[in-house]
């Protein structure tokens, strides 16, 4: 008998949108589902069109809930769900036929999370493919584990969204894994995926094209993204800093954290520095403005700068260079030796252009 696979699917404003999530899900040609809307207060009629498909399907469950966010959402759905399996779809996107059936597949061979490819889908329905590495990886030491976290997702060779994976509902109760609050982090999704992975043994990742991530530009990640979230960000990192403490089979992903921290805060202000015309002085202003607790932030970015050369186990010299020039200006705010570093950073992408040559 197949196993029982719980879809939750997050469920706010998006009526226009949601009947295609939904009927992409009641289409899987794997059948044993159990699909969870949660609707998180919704203000434009997406609750009742909610309630309209309990009848239309028998497998569907709804949630309605006052407004906390999606992670809350995703939260609430994960206290209801009673699956081998979860999956997260999210109520403005949809789903290739076979991704359940797909991923189960390999699941039931004993991966203990399976990641998959998906499409960016623009205004104008035009498809852009979404890479990433594929492979599988036994991490059966906490050393390796924790070499996986930096080595590959935060360096961004594999992605940390929540829907383009399959977990075990066993593992995530073990460890107790929710989403934290979108209120006092940024990027909720990272962390999950951070917890769920410090603990996975048997990961693989697979070249299938699954998901397609509908890009609005009103949706949540959209607006978000437009802001500096340096603080949301060092909260994250502490979250996770509190995660790993709980357990003492973390000790490597503990004494690779100055790493960790820093390519989590990495994230959000290369992003941040590529989008704002402003000097290099008003935006580390703006970071320090933004950040509450600066003690965790200035500890641990000084911890980063005392193993700094990991950084070009995982980058290209350059790349490395430069990271490492940002992370010290941040930290001592001296503006010559910034300038310095950014040299030597030119001097080795000049270097690599030459080899090429």
């Amino acid at each position: 008998m197949e196993s029982l696979v719980s879809v939750i699917i997050p469920i706010y404003n998006v009526a226009d949108y949601m009947d295609a999530a939904i009927h992409s899900v009641c289409s899987q040609d794997y059948k044993n589902l159990e699909i969870i809307l949660v609707d998180d207060g919704s203000e434009d009629g997406a609750g009742g069109k909610c309630d309209a498909w309990l009848g239309r399907d028998p497998r569907i469950r709804v949630i309605h809930k006052e407004n906390g966010g999606l992670s809350s959402a995703r939260n609430a759905g994960l206290d209801a769900a009673g699956g081998k399996y979860i999956y997260f779809l999210d109520g403005d996107d949809t789903i290739e036929e076979k991704l359940i059936s797909t991923a189960v597949g390999y699941m039931e061979q004993g991966e203990d999370v399976v990641f998959f490819r998906y499409f960016l889908i623009s205004s104008d329905g035009t498809k852009i493919p979404a890479r990433y590495e594929a492979g599988r990886y036994t991490l059966d030491t906490d050393e390796k584990r924790a070499r996986f976290l930096t080595d590959y997702i935060l360096a961004g060779r594999l992605d940390w969204a929540a829907w383009d994976k399959l977990y075990r509902r066993e593992l995530i109760e073990k460890y107790n894994l929710r989403f934290a609050d979108n209120n006092i982090i940024f990027a909720e999704d990272l962390c999950f995926c951070l917890c769920y992975c410090t603990h996975a043994v048997n990961i693989l990742s697979v070249d299938e094209f699954l998901y397609n991530y509908i890009q609005r530009p009103h949706s949540i990640m959209a607006e978000q993204s437009a802001r500096l979230n340096a603080g949301r960000m060092n909260e994250l990192a502490k979250q996770f800093w509190f995660f790993v403490n709980r357990y003492t089979d973390c000790n490597a992903v503990k004494e690779r954290f100055p790493l960790i921290y820093f390519m989590i805060m990495d994230n959000v202000l290369t992003r941040a520095r590529n989008t704002m015309t402003v000097s290099s002085f008003e935006f580390r202003k703006r970071v320090y403005a933004d950040v509450r607790d600066r003690a965790f932030m200035r500890l641990w970015t000084g911890r980063f700068l005392k193993m700094k050369k990991e950084l070009y186990t995982i980058y290209p010299e350059s790349t490395a260079a430069l990271k490492i020039s940002f992370a010290a200006f941040l930290y001592d705010g001296n503006y010559i030796l910034f300038r310095l570093r950014n040299k030597r950073a030119l001097f080795f992408e000049k270097q690599k252009s030459k080899r090429k040559k």
